[in-house]
């Protein structure tokens, strides 16, 4: 899949930019794909939180914002290092 500047390969759990590669976490990986299978649209937190940990508790709704944050860090490296700061 293609997501911006980067390439991500979901079998391999790879993100990929400018060569550079990242190995997400199966729970990470699961979540990008979530996020861009649904990039057209908005997707309710709770339908995220069931469709990853299989119910909206509370720890689970903390896990997703720590893989939230995670992935945007990953994303937003690459275009901080360049001075791109456009979102």
């Amino acid at each position: 899949m293609h997501i911006g500047r980067y390439t991500f390969h979901l079998h391999q759990q790879l993100l990929v930019n400018d060569g550079e590669e990242r190995k997400l976490s199966f729970k990470e990986s699961e979540l990008l794909k979530v996020l861009y299978s649904n990039r057209d649209k908005i997707i309710d937190r709770r339908e995220i939180l069931n469709l990853l940990w299989g119910n909206d508790n509370f720890f689970n709704s903390r896990n997703l914002d720590v893989y939230t944050t995670k992935l945007r860090s990953y994303l937003k490296k690459k275009r901080s290092e360049t001075g791109d700061t456009h979102h």
